[in-house]
């Protein structure tokens, strides 16, 4: 019997809670990192080590959601400073 073909692949130990190995294939499979019609985090975890898939710090997301959100409101409300610089 010849064995599974190697595909130049290292294992990863990590302990983490119960529950988040599936927290983490979910995450995965939404991004479309799937393997055999499920959530791969090892894609997961070389896109990020790769660069292709940028982590952001929730505080950070957040900052991002209300300055859009002041942008939006400045834009509504005819800050016409604001666009004029947009131009």
């Amino acid at each position: 019997m010849v064995g599974r073909k190697k595909l130049g692949r290292t294992s990863l130990h990590a302990r983490v809670s119960p529950e988040t190995p599936n927290k983490l294939k979910a995450i995965a499979e939404k991004l479309g990192y799937t393997y055999s019609d499920d959530g791969s985090i090892g894609q997961l975890f070389d896109a990020i080590a790769s660069g292709e898939l940028l982590l952001l710090h929730q505080s950070f997301s957040l900052k991002l959601v209300d300055a859009n959100q002041e942008l939006i409101y400045n834009i509504k409300c005819g800050d016409k400073k604001l666009l004029h610089n947009a131009h």
